[in-house]
């Protein structure tokens, strides 16, 4: 059996006008809506209504012989104002009120600024999100149910560039709309570089020392520490097979990140990426919780695809004996650049086959072997 889809329009009473929150029903007009009817090969439909531009405004599925509705509501200038779930709607028939926002919170729920910005975001079950921009519309602070008891925002920084660098927790008792007046206040609205724990400077706004900074992106060098000079930790490591250099005009490149452990030791895990002059990742490394490192290579064809990689992990657990593997894979392409065979290594041992794809004429995939030790 196939899917079969058929088009149609709405009848009378079908589709619940909800936009003006009215206890008593409303309805779409007949003939208003475009009704795209899909049955799958089992028999089951689903049913899309959409308006003339284009919105989706109810889907329906059919479920045990009966039907499940969503419906999505927008504001006057074409934002998604709510999505009512079937719970929602299931409620509203059962108790006769159709006005969404009273019963139960089953429902999404988005409200815009004047600029038609996200600013907060009501979940089920009363979990709501609060959100607050710069003056380049960029996201700067959240905060949900929790982090409002607590006192707490999710802090993003940004360069000059508009790249994200750090992403902090913030402690203030600031209301949303405080935290909105406070970076509408701002002038300067991005960190630069300098010598300091982050690499950043510490402006807007100003985190203290106990507040986290959970993550941190470097761009266009291997400098993190700003002293002028590649940081020890960020040297390349050539291997075998692989690059033996990398590009240094990186412009534009994330060159390496740094992220919190969240088990009160302060301890970060530190990568840092390597480029060839295509832009295309060579080399990444990165410590581990372990007192290790991982280790990655990759090497391109002439077209850009990867024809093999190389893993390299080693740690020290419970700091006894060093503990290393490595892993190699190789991938094997045909004329359309289409994956013919994953290959696989680990250590010094044989080669193994992992898959092996076959395609038909018309490129498809036809056939798709994968290894087996059990013949599964």
């Amino acid at each position: 059996h196939s899917i079969q889809t058929t088009y149609a329009s709405n009848d009378a009473n079908e589709v619940l006008y909800l936009n003006d929150q009215s206890v008593n029903p409303q309805y779409y007009a007949p003939h208003t809506l475009m009704k795209v009817i899909t049955t799958d090969p089992k028999g089951r439909r689903s049913i899309i209504y959409t308006d003339k531009l284009g919105r989706a405004i109810m889907s329906k599925q059919e479920l045990d012989n009966d039907w499940v509705e969503t419906y999505t509501l927008y504001n006057d200038f074409g934002a998604i104002r709510a999505v009512l779930r079937p719970a929602k709607i299931a409620e509203m028939k059962q108790g006769n009120n159709y006005d969404y926002q009273q019963g139960g919170k089953f429902h999404y729920e988005y409200r815009y600024d004047d600029l038609l910005r996200l600013i907060k975001k009501e979940l089920p079950d009363l979990i709501r999100h609060w959100y607050v921009y710069d003056h380049l519309d960029s996201l700067v602070a959240t905060q949900d149910n929790n982090q409002r008891l607590k006192g707490e925002w999710s802090i993003t920084k940004y360069d000059k560039y508009g790249r994200s660098i750090l992403q902090a927790l913030y402690s203030s008792n600031f209301s949303p709309y405080d935290m909105q007046a406070y970076y509408d206040q701002q002038t300067v609205v991005f960190e630069s570089k300098a010598i300091s724990n982050t690499g950043y400077t510490n402006t807007i706004p100003v985190l203290a020392a106990n507040d986290p900074v959970l993550t941190v992106q470097y761009y266009d060098d291997y400098d993190f520490d700003r002293d002028g000079q590649v940081d020890p930790q960020n040297n390349f490591i050539a291997q075998n097979g692989y690059a033996n250099a990398y590009f240094n005009r990186l412009n534009g490149l994330q060159t390496g990140s740094k992220i919190l452990v969240l088990d009160g030791t302060g301890k970060y895990l530190n990568e840092t990426i390597f480029y060839d002059e295509r832009g295309r990742i060579v080399q990444s490394r990165s410590n581990n919780n372990l007192l290790g490192e991982e280790r990655r290579h990759m090497a391109y064809d002439f077209t850009g695809n990867i024809i093999k990689s190389y893993y390299h992990h080693y740690s020290y657990p419970e700091e006894i004996n060093e503990q290393q593997i490595r892993v190699e894979e190789f991938f094997t392409y045909d004329h359309a650049n289409r994956l013919l065979q994953v290959e696989h290594k680990i250590d010094e041992q044989d080669k193994v086959i992992l898959a092996d794809h076959q395609y038909d004429v018309l490129g498809r995939l036809k056939v798709k072997n994968l290894n087996s030790t059990n013949e599964g």
